[in-house]
């Protein structure tokens, strides 16, 4: 029990560097991962 306890505070950090890090990727900024997402599903829905 005490190595789960341990363990619960780097989960739950690793859990908000991950979704600080989807948010980033997916501004629609474009030199970043999420500006070409977003202008690929809009020029997909264009056509």
């Amino acid at each position: 029990k005490n190595i789960k306890k341990r363990y619960i505070p780097f989960l739950i950090l690793t859990k908000k560097i991950n979704l600080f890090l989807f948010i980033f990727n997916m501004l629609p900024i474009p030199f970043f991962d999420g500006g070409h997402f977003f202008s690929s599903i809009l020029s997909a829905l264009g056509n």
